[in-house]
């Protein structure tokens, strides 16, 4: 429980600082490793939450009006976040190892911030790896990430000084790339 939440929401113009009564979270964290056979390393964390208003009387609203949010979810906290990864290790000899990774990033829907109705994220991302690790120091990983190209917006605000419009901000699209290193 946090008494006297500050919510700083940027309203096209500026930043509001509104102050919040009383903000609460229930839930659980938890993080684990499994290694069901030596190279083989899985992964599952997450969080599940309550996340809750309990008193949000003067809030900052759409085009500049004030709304009661006590009683609601506050913007961008998700009530479910998970992820999970797999990673396959292997040692081809001769000074040669190698990896293969893939994990998945899930966030639920959320509303994106206080002062824009409707206005939602998700978060379904999956990426992949491999590389390969030489004994004399170099090494080389292609990776891909938001593999299934999953759009959504990360953030949002009112346009400036343009009742009524939004402007958004989308995730990053799908993107691959390869990094050659070297150890010294």
């Amino acid at each position: 429980t946090v008494n006297n939440f500050q919510s700083t929401i940027f309203q096209g113009t500026g930043f509001v600082l509104a102050n919040a009564g009383q903000q609460s979270t229930k839930g659980i964290e938890f993080d684990s490793t499994f290694t069901p056979i030596d190279p083989l390393t899985l992964t599952f964390a997450g969080v599940i939450q309550d996340p809750n208003y309990d008193s949000f009387t003067a809030a900052p609203g759409p085009n500049g009006t004030t709304v009661d949010l006590s009683g609601t979810k506050p913007a961008g906290i998700n009530e479910v976040a998970l992820t999970f990864s797999a990673t396959y290790t292997h040692d081809f000899g001769n000074g040669v190892s190698g990896f293969l990774r893939g994990n998945y990033q899930y966030e639920d829907e959320v509303q994106i911030v206080d002062n824009i109705a409707g206005l939602t994220r998700d978060t379904k991302l999956v990426n992949g790896s491999f590389g390969f690790r030489f004994d004399n120091g170099v090494s080389l990983r292609v990776w891909g990430n938001n593999l299934f190209n999953h759009e959504t917006y990360t953030s949002a605000f009112p346009g400036v000084v343009q009742a009524g419009t939004v402007n958004a901000y989308p995730n990053q699209p799908r993107t691959y790339g390869a990094a050659l290193r070297y150890n010294f």
